[in-house]
């Protein structure tokens, strides 16, 4: 008995208030405080946190049951077992929040 193949795409999902929009608050103070007392050394720390929290600010996801996944090497969700092996990322402009 053959078995059918649930396939999905990887989707890109991006978090207004979450983790990433944590560390980019935690950045933006870090740019003022650091900035005053240690100078452009400071606000370049804060940059560089600005710039990782914008990367944590987007996750993926699997396109059938929205469950979130560990990245775009995932194969197979874990959750409702769809395969992801059809070469779809889901970055063709697509967010969602």
């Amino acid at each position: 008995m053959d078995e059918q193949t649930l396939h999905a795409e990887r989707v890109k999902k991006m978090e207004f208030a979450g983790r990433g929009a944590a560390i980019q608050l935690v950045a933006l103070i870090a740019c003022v405080i650091l900035g005053a007392t240690m100078g452009i050394v400071g606000v370049l720390i804060g940059v560089g946190l600005f710039i990782w929290g914008s990367f944590n600010a987007f996750s993926w996801i699997c396109g059938h049951c929205g469950n979130r996944i560990d990245g775009s090497h995932v194969k197979i969700c874990p959750t409702c077992k769809a395969s992801f092996e059809n070469g779809g990322t889901g970055d063709a402009g697509e967010y969602h929040v």
